[in-house]
């Protein structure tokens, strides 16, 4: 099994582990893998728990213009300024816990 192979399965994997773990609302939150210069990234607007292998975009680290017509996510600077802030690390989870979200409306 190639690298792309793995990533391709690997991603939605973990997208629906995070959702079966309440970490998620709808579309919101995202996750995204470092693969040498290149990271994949959630691509806009698809849904963590519904997550297939083409919702996930792959981008330059550097560079992330991606030459496809699915729109990339907005998170997407939050994403690559981790890897780029730290080359040691290799993926990165962002999500929305509905305990936590419900709490940031009444504090």
């Amino acid at each position: 099994m190639s690298k792309l192979d793995k990533i391709q399965r690997l991603l939605p994997q973990y997208s629906h582990k995070i959702a079966q773990k309440y970490l998620i609302m709808g579309a919101v939150g995202n996750i995204s893998l470092r693969q040498g210069r290149w990271a994949w990234i959630k691509r806009s607007g698809a849904w963590l728990e519904r997550a297939k292998p083409r919702d996930f975009l792959r981008v330059n680290i550097r560079h992330p213009k991606p030459k496809i017509a699915r729109k990339i996510s907005k998170e997407i600077d939050l994403h690559l300024g981790c890897y780029l802030a730290r080359p040691d690390i290799k993926a990165v989870i962002h999500t929305h816990p509905k305990i936590a979200t419900g709490l940031s409306d009444i504090l």
